[in-house]
C-alpha cells in the first residue's frame, strides 16, 4: 500500500514553490550550489509560476494557514482519515505561515517534511509553535550551498533531539562527486540514514551515458539509494500495468495554490489539469484504477495496491 499507515491520508504538499538555494541569477534551478531538484519559481507569493521540466504551473497565490486547515478537514471528512501532510517544495521552511498552519491542524493531521535544513532560525521558531513533531524530517545537502556542514548537521541534530526520524539525502553529479564519499561518511558516523539521488540533467534525464566516471561511482554506492526511476518514460520492472491505484483516493498531490493532482506523474505532465481545488475538491474512489501512465516517482509507486515496499525505497526487489 502507499504508506505504512494505513489510518490516514497522504497530502504531497509544494506548501511554497519559493527556494532559498535556486540560482536566481541565471533564473534557473540547477546551479554550482544545488543540483536537488528540476524545479524553479520566483520568490513572489502570488501571480507567479513554477517550472519543472518542459512544464510551466502558474500559480496565481500561496494558500494562507487557515485555507490549508479548512481543506484539511474537508478531506477529513469526505475520508474519516487523519491527513498526513508530506511537505515538500521549494523549501518548505520560507512558508511564513507553517507552524501557524500546523496549530491549526493539529488535532487531525500529521507532518513530515524534505527541507534543504539551513534556515535554521525559521527552523527554531517552527519548534515554538504548539505543533506535534514531524513523523519523519529528510535534510538535503548541498555541498556548494555555501551553509557549513557543521551547522547543517546542528540544525538535523536539534531536529532529532525531539525523537524525529532524521536521514539525508545527496545529489550524485559532477559538482558533487569529490566530496560526496567523505560527506556521507560524516553523516553516517553522526548517525544519519544516507539516501543518494542521481542527478536530474536538463529537467528529466538522470545523467549522460557518456558520463561513466559518475556512473561507475553512483554503482559503487547505490546500495544507498532511495531515488526516482531511472527511466523517467518506463514504469520500474515489478510494477503491474495496467493497475490498481490509490492516487485520489488514499492520497493527493497538492500544489502552493491548493491546485490537487493525482500524483506528481500527473502534476508534470504538460497536458494533464488539476482535478479540483483544495478545500473544494473531494477524494474520490476509482480515479486511477486501471492507470497505464508510467510511474517514474518513488512517492507514486506508494499509491499503487500491491507493490513490493522495496520497488519505491529505491532497492531492487528480489
Amino acid at each position: 500500500m502507499f504508506d505504512l499507515q494505513q489510518e490516514q491520508f497522504r497530502a504531497q504538499v509544494s506548501i511554497s514553490w519559493r527556494c532559498n538555494n535556486y540560482s536566481f541569477k541565471t533564473r534557473k534551478p540547477f546551479s554550482e550550489s544545488c543540483q536537488y531538484c528540476n524545479l524553479w519559481s520566483p520568490m513572489e507569493r502570488e501571480n507567479t509560476y513554477v517550472t519543472f521540466g518542459k512544464k510551466t504551473l502558474p500559480i496565481s497565490r500561496e494558500l494562507t494557514p487557515r485555507e490549508w486547515a479548512q481543506g484539511m478537514h474537508k478531506v477529513r471528512q469526505a475520508t474519516g482519515l487523519k491527513v498526513l501532510f508530506d511537505f515538500t517544495g521549494g523549501e518548505p521552511l520560507i512558508y511564513e505561515g507553517l507552524g501557524e498552519m500546523l496549530e491549526k491542524c493539529r488535532t487531525y493531521s500529521a507532518w513530515s517534511v524534505t527541507s534543504n535544513t539551513s534556515l535554521t532560525k525559521q527552523l527554531h521558531n517552527l519548534y515554538g509553535y504548539n505543533i506535534d513533531l514531524p513523523g519523519s524530517w529528510t535534510g538535503s545537502w548541498h555541498p556548494r550551498a555555501g551553509f557549513p556542514i557543521e551547522q547543517f548537521i546542528e540544525n538535523l541534530k536539534f531536529v532529532r533531539s525531539h525523537g524525529t526520524y532524521t536521514s539525508v539525502t545527496i545529489v550524485l553529479h559532477r559538482s558533487t562527486k569529490d566530496t560526496i564519499k567523505a560527506d556521507l561518511k560524516r553523516f553516517q558516523d553522526e548517525g544519519f540514514v544516507t539516501q543518494i539521488h542521481l542527478a536530474l540533467i536538463d529537467g528529466y534525464d538522470f545523467g549522460k551515458e557518456e558520463d561513466q566516471e559518475l556512473r561507475d561511482l553512483y554503482a559503487e554506492l547505490q546500495y544507498l539509494n532511495r531515488s526516482f526511476a531511472e527511466n523517467m518514460d518506463e514504469t520500474p520492472a515489478g510494477v503491474p500495468s495496467p493497475r490498481n491505484c490509490l492516487a485520489g483516493f488514499r492520497s493527493v498531490v497538492v500544489s502552493s495554490d491548493g491546485q490537487c493532482f493525482l500524483c506528481y506523474e500527473h502534476a508534470m505532465r504538460q497536458s494533464m489539469q488539476s482535478i479540483g481545488q483544495w478545500g473544494e475538491w473531494v477524494p474520490k474512489t476509482d480515479l486511477t484504477r486501471g492507470c497505464d501512465w508510467p510511474c517514474s516517482f518513488s512517492c507514486d509507486l506508494r499509491l499503487v495496491e500491491g507493490v513490493d515496499p522495496r520497488l519505491w525505497l529505491g532497492a531492487a526487489a528480489v
